[in-house]
């Protein structure tokens, strides 16, 4: 398990030791200290998973109580410690929808840009692009909390909405056709002109997978042209540019 506190090397070098008398020893000390840490609280649980992993219900200890929905799970929190135990346990178990479902819960109850941030960045190491194209969403509506990242948001947020349509169409739903590319491409639109090469292919991507009655104004993409050394992108961009004189 990565990103580990020091309390968790700890815990992690006695399970490997099969010192599990000594981690609950160890943990009952520190509950006592701090008696509504949920932290701690999660960390005990993955002791006893280790401890005694068959009989380890985890749907009914770790996901009904922290992933399952904001009805059923009543140990929601914000703390951003517990959520990067709590998603590394679940992934240990192969719980991964789980997993970042309780970064989502997480989000969608307390709100707030970090949570927003981890839960994009749980998303994506599950590969799970709905949910990319969620968080990226949400930390985009927090362009007033952090405005110098507004643009690199919007354009995570084009990024995630076809990677969703290109690799995962199964779970895409027709009201998510209708509306998810079109506001995507209102928001790119608010960005021009562009800055970059990468930033046209991504605007050009969008339109030409997802919504293709839009036409690409060659403007946006001819001044590019002139100074581009790369040849992926020279070819890229000339096959989405219309203008005869080109």
């Amino acid at each position: 398990m990565e990103g580990k506190q020091p309390i968790e090397e700890e815990i992690n070098g006695l399970i490997k030791q099969s010192a599990f008398k000594q981690c609950y020893k160890r943990l009952t000390e520190i509950r006592t200290r701090y008696p509504k840490s949920s932290y701690y609280e999660v960390l005990e649980l993955y002791v006893k998973y280790k401890h005694l992993p068959n009989q380890f219900d985890i749907q009914r200890i770790l996901v009904e109580p922290y992933a399952q929905d904001k009805t059923t799970s009543k140990k929601i929190t914000n703390d951003l410690r517990t959520l990067d135990l709590l998603f590394r346990m679940l992934v240990e178990m192969n719980q991964h929808e789980a997993a970042v479902t309780a970064l989502e819960l997480a989000h969608a109850k307390f709100g707030g840009w970090e949570l927003a941030y981890d839960f994009f960045d749980k998303s994506l190491q599950c590969f799970d692009y709905r949910r990319m194209v969620e968080a990226s969403a949400a930390l985009c509506s927090y362009s007033k909390d952090i405005p110098s990242n507004t643009r690199m948001f919007n354009f995570w947020n084009a990024i995630s909405t076809i990677a969703y349509f290109r690799y995962q169409r199964d779970r895409v739903t027709s009201q998510e056709s209708m509306i998810l590319p079109r506001v995507c491409f209102e928001r790119l639109e608010k960005l021009k002109p562009f800055e970059s090469e990468q930033e046209a292919i991504i605007y050009c991507t969008l339109c030409d997978e997802l919504l293709e009655d839009q036409e690409i104004d060659p403007q946006i993409i001819l001044p590019r042209l002139e100074n581009s050394l790369d040849l992926y992108m020279k070819g890229f961009m000339l096959k989405h540019v219309k203008d005869p004189q080109v």
